[in-house]
């Protein structure tokens, strides 16, 4: 593929025009392998995902299914007695369910449904009025900033003794399906809608639009297969027609000049050869193409069929690749400490092994948030 950046002889200088010209060919260049890598690694994320990440957070919720059924027993046990170890124990309980409850769209253990309501639904665990108006409050002001309007009355819901299923339930009456994928929608049109142009850049615009209309009419003249009268040259211009309708749609002038340059051997020098204004107009296509480009970037990692990835190590995946591996690696290594804490506690009727566990447990409390 021959390149776009303009050369001069040494005794000739390059224009301003040309010299933009030129770093915006070879910053499109690099955007290009850019998005190329970026999708090279997603593809690399998915294909480890495939073969060893689902086993690996099966594994890992598995662990936590067993882990979460024995802190549960002794819960219940009189070998945890004193208020203060059945905190810990409830809270390290909760701690499992929930990042069970992280990978639901993955993999759930069977029976873990019937034992988290079980859990829910138990005197200790259930929510009281305090705990159950913050929670309403919170799921309030996040409707509220989503421009919803529901029009309960919280303080009155509370009063009569309404749960948090109750309010979800309201939730889900109150806006229906549909209506949430229409609200969604016209949110994200409002987010995208664009800010009224300024004249200088209507006139921009207008002049890419001519200057891109005007090297596509050029190509077509050559590359229709309807105009050329060898047969055996006609496929080929079929698949170059393909190639320029493309480019053209997406107004990729970078990918048309590529076209031009290849297909006209005798143009070599065709670009040194424009003038200043046509040169200028190619400037302003460039610029535009840039601006996909990082666009497009930005948006690989949202593509549905990575959106397994992004279940699979929310909420970090978007911030960097390499956090992928490193959430993998970190599911693995919990899973192998959750075997040996489970392998040490045994069926969870030795005082002295629970009361060690629930020492070494508020000392890393101290630390951290619960990792186990």
């Amino acid at each position: 593929m021959k390149s776009l950046i303009i050369r001069k002889s040494s005794d000739q200088i390059i224009s301003k025009e040309a010299e933009e010209f030129n770093k915006l060919i070879s910053k499109i260049e690099k955007l290009k392998e850019k998005n190329i890598l970026k999708n090279n690694e997603l593809e690399n994320c998915l294909d480890y995902f495939s073969k060893k990440g689902i086993r690996i957070i099966k594994e890992n919720s598995s662990k936590r299914f067993e882990f979460a059924l024995l802190l549960f027993k002794l819960f219940d046990s009189n070998i945890v007695s004193s208020g203060n170890d059945k905190d810990v124990i409830a809270e390290l309980l909760l701690y499992q369910l929930n990042q069970i409850e992280s990978y639901y769209d993955i993999y759930i253990p069977p029976a873990y449904e019937a034992f988290e309501k079980e859990v829910r639904t138990h005197p200790a665990f259930v929510l009281d009025k305090e705990d159950v108006e913050t929670a309403a409050f919170l799921i309030r002001d996040e409707l509220e900033e989503m421009g919803i309007d529901l029009d309960i009355d919280f303080e009155g819901w509370i009063k009569n003794g309404g749960t948090i299923e109750d309010l979800q339930q309201k939730i889900k009456d109150a806006i229906p399906e549909n209506d949430r994928k229409q609200f969604y929608e016209s949110q994200e049109k409002s987010r995208n809608r664009q800010p009224k142009k300024s004249t200088k850049k209507v006139k921009e615009t207008q002049l890419v639009e001519k200057n891109l209309n005007d090297l596509y009419r050029q190509l077509a003249r050559v590359f229709h297969p309807d105009l050329e009268t060898d047969e055996l040259k006609r496929g080929a211009k079929e698949e170059l027609m393909k190639e320029l309708n493309s480019a053209y749609e997406s107004k990729n002038i970078y990918a048309m000049l590529q076209m031009e340059i290849q297909w006209f051997a005798e143009s070599h020098d065709r670009l040194e050869k424009l003038p200043e204004e046509k040169l200028g107009a190619f400037v302003l296509s460039l610029k535009e193409q840039v601006k996909i480009l990082n666009a497009e970037f930005k948006e690989i990692p949202n593509h549905p069929k990575y959106n397994i990835l992004h279940k699979a190590t929310f909420p970090y995946y978007c911030d960097s690749i390499p956090t992928f591996y490193t959430t993998m690696n970190g599911l693995e290594l919990d899973s192998k400490d959750l075997m040996k804490t489970i392998a040490s506690l045994g069926d969870g009727t030795n005082r002295k092994i629970v009361k060690q566990f629930l020492k070494e447990i508020k000392m890393v409390s101290r630390m951290m948030p619960f990792g186990y």
